[in-house]
């Protein structure tokens, strides 16, 4: 059974033009028997969220088929894949109280239930990701300028120090892991540079490859090719993409010749699916960008840009069609474009309201149906369907986060 904990009655979300109102309650399941990893009863009633206090900065979704592996074994937790639960679990780091929370996530309207509060030594967890094969959580601390990892308890979503934190750049800010979770890619935006870790297989240990690569330019969010040949960064300072070859045998980074743009202050990055093409929002120029990307060498080549909302922040693409969905800050709205075959870029919506002010993170979850929005300015999380035959977008539903949530991960 579960235990009903305090309910956020209400929340007034701005819209720019009407004001919603969302009652969330969240609950808490009791502990997980025969896990390694206690529980902290104490702490968690202690820090239930409420509106404009325990800085959520990242929710991280595991893979589903990962998920319904390690969630075997379960005997009476309905948010179980492999029992037929309707749910999805999800880790979400909070800055202001240095712990990690663990939910699970309605599949159908994105209702969360809290399960439990995880403590971490680390000061100012933000921004987190499950490497692919499911097994450790990779999360980046703003305040210590630090990369941890943490072990991944299949039986009950526990969290265990892997090794000790590493230090990384200034400020860091993204973070990408190779797809056989052998590396991790940090970009750290207040020494402009972007550090590699090896990701010991057995233990989850992190340790320093290389030098950190200087990017010259503020780093901001990262894109690797999805044949792991090539990492890009946005360099929002100097309005350049950073190119690099990824040594798949060491994690070592080449550099490639950096790409101009016609766009100011490159923020967002993505790769298409059939690795083509190279997606980039600019915010000072209020524009989207498409870029060749060659087989071969990685070079970058502009083929459209096209203007889109006030400030664009972020993109996540719809993998199973040609449309993909920005998130703009000033504007607090969504646009919808799609690419051609040929990279050219058509606007289809131009404005989706983000119920919810400065829409910062906006990524697909794993059943491919919904688009989760994470908006900064009121501490909430909106979802989306998505028509997969228009590409269009139907409100769903908009539940309260911890404050100033930053981004949503699978």
């Amino acid at each position: 059974m579960f235990r009903k904990l305090p309910t956020i009655k209400a929340i007034a979300v701005r819209t720019g033009v009407a004001l919603s109102v969302c009652i969330v309650s969240l609950e808490i399941a009791p502990p997980f028997s025969g896990s390694a990893f206690a529980e902290q009863p104490a702490a968690v009633s202690a820090a239930i969220p409420q509106v404009g206090k325990g800085g959520c900065y990242n929710c991280h979704y595991l893979d589903k088929t990962k998920f319904e592996k390690f969630s075997r074994g379960s005997q009476d937790h309905h948010f179980a894949a492999g029992k037929g639960g309707n749910e999805w679990p999800a880790f979400i780091a909070n800055w202001a109280t240095n712990d990690i929370y663990a939910y699970t996530i309605g599949k159908t309207i994105g209702d969360p239930a809290l399960r439990k509060v995880v403590p971490v030594n680390e000061s100012g967890p933000t921004i987190g990701k499950i490497t692919p094969d499911g097994k450790f959580l990779i999360t980046l601390n703003s305040a210590d300028a630090t990369a941890a990892s943490y072990r991944v308890d299949r039986k009950g979503l526990g969290l265990a120090p892997a090794d000790k934190p590493i230090p990384v750049g200034s400020n860091p800010w993204a973070i990408e892991i190779s797809a056989d979770s052998r590396f991790a890619f940090v970009a750290s935006l207040g020494t402009e540079t972007v550090t590699v870790l090896a990701i010991a297989p057995k233990t989850g240990a992190l340790s320093l490859v290389g030098t950190p690569v200087k990017t010259g330019g503020g780093s901001w969010w990262m894109a690797i090719t999805n044949n792991g040949h090539y990492l890009y960064v946005a360099n929002q300072r100097v309005s350049r993409i950073s190119g690099y070859r990824i040594d798949g045998q060491t994690g070592s980074l080449t550099p490639i010749p950096a790409s101009a743009m016609s766009g100011r202050e490159p923020r967002a990055v993505a790769v298409t699916p059939d690795d083509r093409f190279l997606l980039v929002a600019c915010s000072a120029s209020n524009d989207v960008s498409s870029f060749s990307i060659d087989p071969d060498t990685g070079v970058l080549t502009e083929v459209d840009t096209i203007a889109g909302g006030n400030w664009p922040w972020s993109i996540a693409i719809n993998r199973s069609s040609n449309s993909f969905y920005v998130a703009n800050w000033v504007s607090n709205d969504l646009s919808i474009f799609q690419i051609a075959a040929d990279g050219k870029l058509t606007l289809t919506e131009p404005s989706i309201p983000s119920y919810g002010t400065n829409p910062v993170g906006v990524t697909i979850g794993p059943s491919g149906d919904f688009l989760h929005v994470l908006n900064y300015g009121s501490d909430s999380m909106a979802t989306f369907r998505i028509d997969h035959s228009t590409g269009k977008l139907l409100f769903a539903n908009s539940i309260v986060t911890g404050a100033h949530p930053k981004w949503i991960a699978f």
